[in-house]
């Protein structure tokens, strides 16, 4: 049972991969400004097998890395979403040519109420919400990034889960 705080995690189900990111890039892009003209762009592995998520949970930190990908961009760019296997697990990148985290803020990124923005511009929970997603499915998000290039987040999740944390 999931402690007050604690995020809970639903039932697993298995999803295929391609048709849940296309629809959590959707829903991200929906709820841009249209003053942003961000370039979304795709590239999926057609040999990932579907595996156990709770999809609404996963959508949510998949939505919170694409918006915030989007706001880092201080007029144009793109947002390139890739996945991958490796070692029993399944990857999603997603690379952004914004402004790229400074090396010192790294550490803190996936911190409650962290957030480079300005006052009233972010809450600073989209990625700390995110990472404890994917770490309830037993996963992990790795961060590169580069001042004045952008910053690529990967969700690394293993394609069997192991019972809920």
């Amino acid at each position: 049972m999931a402690q007050r705080g604690e995020l809970f995690v639903g039932e697993r189900k298995p999803i295929a991969i391609e048709p849940f990111i296309l629809g959590a890039m959707d829903a991200a892009a929906q709820s841009l400004p249209p003053s942003l003209p961000v370039k979304l762009v795709s590239r999926f592995d057609k040999e990932l097998p579907p595996f156990p998520v709770d999809a609404h949970l996963l959508r949510q930190a998949l939505i919170n890395l694409v918006m915030n990908a989007a706001q880092s961009m201080r007029s144009r760019g793109s947002i390139r979403i890739a996945t991958g296997t490796r070692d029993d697990c399944v990857w999603v990148k997603i690379s952004d040519t914004g402004s790229g985290i400074p090396e010192a803020n790294i550490p803190r990124l996936f911190d409650p109420f962290f957030t480079t923005k300005p006052v009233g511009q972010g809450t600073g929970l989209g990625l700390s919400l995110s990472y404890g997603i994917v770490k309830k499915h037993n996963g992990r998000i790795d961060v590169e990034s580069q001042v004045g290039v952008g910053t690529t987040f990967t969700i690394v999740l293993p394609i069997v889960q192991a019972a809920a944390s």
